[in-house]
């Protein structure tokens, strides 16, 4: 595909005229359109082409976003995530805040432990012939009939987890302070 665009640019058809400088340019709406038609059409193995290429570029972005991000500093996490959010105040829609790669992650509640539990056990969800919006409605049906007893396993294992995340945010927070 990436060898038709030269192609593509050159014809008269895919071509307008820019209202700002009144040049002619590439309509990317009408190449876009036309290379989908394209894509379409393609067999399986003309496709695996494209996809073993995106495959090991995506492997390639992955890794480099990997090391960009186990260099940051936490402080320029939080000047990062400063920038995000007043861009957010502005109306910008934009980035997810970053996050320190070596703080802690909060633990499941209660009812996420009982979910994890039920997708290891049920057979539907397991087979994928149900929707996860269609299980997790069927869930949450099952945990508010739940009676405390039942609920208790869970909610056990919910506490011992946070204690858990506590004593670990704070030795994380006494590590960020000697940084």
């Amino acid at each position: 595909m990436a060898d038709r665009l030269p192609h593509l640019r050159g014809d008269s058809s895919f071509q307008k005229v820019s209202p700002k400088t009144g040049n002619k340019v590439i309509d990317i709406v009408k190449v876009t359109k036309h290379l989908g038609e394209e894509w379409k059409t393609l067999g399986a193995s003309d496709r695996a082409k494209f996809d073993k290429v995106a495959e090991e570029e995506k492997a390639v972005y992955e890794k480099q976003m990997a090391a960009w991000q186990a260099s940051l500093t936490p402080e320029d996490i939080r000047r990062q995530n400063a920038y995000i959010s007043s861009q957010r105040k502005k109306g910008h829609k934009g980035h997810a805040m970053l996050r320190d790669p070596t703080k802690p992650k909060k633990p499941l509640t209660a009812f996420f432990e009982y979910l994890s539990d039920a997708r290891s056990k049920d057979q539907d969800y397991q087979a994928g012939t149900i929707s996860i919006r269609d299980f997790a409605k069927k869930c949450g049906e099952t945990w508010k009939a739940m009676t405390k007893e039942e609920k208790d396993k869970y909610e056990q294992r919910a506490i011992g987890a946070f204690d858990q995340y506590k004593r670990d945010i704070e030795e994380w927070k006494k590590g960020q302070a000697t940084a």
